[in-house]
Parts: structure tokens; C-alpha cells; sequence
């Protein structure tokens, strides 16, 4: 199993886990009508899952790429939410960034590059409130070193083509 971890930005309110190999000839901003066609077509091909909250920040995830891909004990007691599953297809990368990265020229300051098969692939998104746990929140309101992170993606190998979830809006 591969692990990543990584503190990303968003300025758009979402970001999302995509194909390189999409086709980038939009201008990327939540608001206007051809980038939400844009986005809606790119989750409908399986090329982009989106991870959309509505919310602009720097926040941390962690993203497990593999046949054991799961939470943690700890982890599970922590979620606050998880996505229905989402397939996206990959061709042996795919990228975690805000929705504004998605471009053809890739930013490693901003996106997290991640290595899997060459295959169709099940993502899983969860929201975790790392706060609730009892010491994860330093004096300086920092978080611990041993806190967990705001975001856990797991991307596991599809075993049979299933329905999967297509909407923009993530954990609704």
C-alpha cells in the first residue's frame, strides 16, 4: 500500500483528485456555467472525483492508494462524514490539488502527484474532525504532530464495473 500526505490549498472552495490526461481547455472556477459543465462531464467520464466543501483553505489529507486501502481504528472513530464511491480511471498517476491546479502543466507546490495501476479505480473521500481527539490541538492552537489529517482519501482497484457516484457535490 502507498501512503501521501500533504497540505493543499484551495481559493475555488474544492479541490479534486484527476486524471492528468484531462482535457484542460476550460478556465476552472466554480462559478461560471462552462466550468460547471466542465466538471460535471469530467466526473461522469471517471477522470475527476471531486472533494467539495464549499470552503477555501489549506487543509491536510492523506491519501492510501491499494488492494488494503482502509481506515485505522483510529481513524473511523474520528469521521465525520464519508462519500458514497466515486470510480475514476487512471492511466498510472492521478492528482490531488484545489480545482484551480487542474491544468496541464502540474504544480507540485500545489498538487499531490500519486502513483497507482493503470486501471478504473474506487475512491472513497472522509472528513475527519482530528479536533475531537482528546490532545490533537497544541496550546498555540496548532495542530499536534500527531494529529490526523482534515481529509482521508482511500483508491482502491475497481473489481467489477459498479454505479458510482456522480455528483459535484461531495458528501451530500
Amino acid at each position: 500500500m502507498k501512503e501521501y500526505k500533504q497540505v493543499l490549498d484551495t481559493h475555488a472552495g474544492m479541490w479534486a483528485l484527476w486524471n492528468p490526461a484531462i482535457r484542460k481547455d476550460v478556465q476552472i472556477d466554480k462559478k461560471n456555467a462552462p466550468a460547471q459543465l466542465a466538471l460535471t462531464q469530467w466526473i461522469k467520464q471517471q477522470l475527476l472525483v471531486p472533494v467539495n466543501i464549499e470552503n477555501s483553505g489549506s487543509l491536510e489529507f492523506w491519501v492510501r492508494v491499494g488492494r488494503e486501502a482502509k481506515l485505522t481504528d483510529r481513524e473511523r472513530r474520528y469521521v465525520v462524514v464519508s462519500s458514497a464511491h466515486y470510480g475514476i480511471v487512471s492511466d498510472g498517476r492521478l492528482c490531488l490539488s484545489g480545482i484551480e491546479y487542474v491544468r496541464d502543466r502540474i504544480d507540485a507546490g500545489h498538487v499531490c502527484i500519486i502513483d497507482t495501476n493503470h486501471a478504473r479505480h474506487v475512491v472513497t473521500l472522509f472528513i475527519i474532525d482530528w479536533k475531537a481527539e482528546p490532545g490533537m490541538l497544541n496550546s498555540d492552537g496548532v495542530p499536534s504532530r500527531l494529529a490526523l489529517p482534515d481529509f482521508i482519501v482511500l483508491i482502491s482497484q475497481a473489481q467489477a464495473e459498479k454505479k458510482y457516484r456522480l455528483s459535484l457535490n461531495t458528501f451530500g
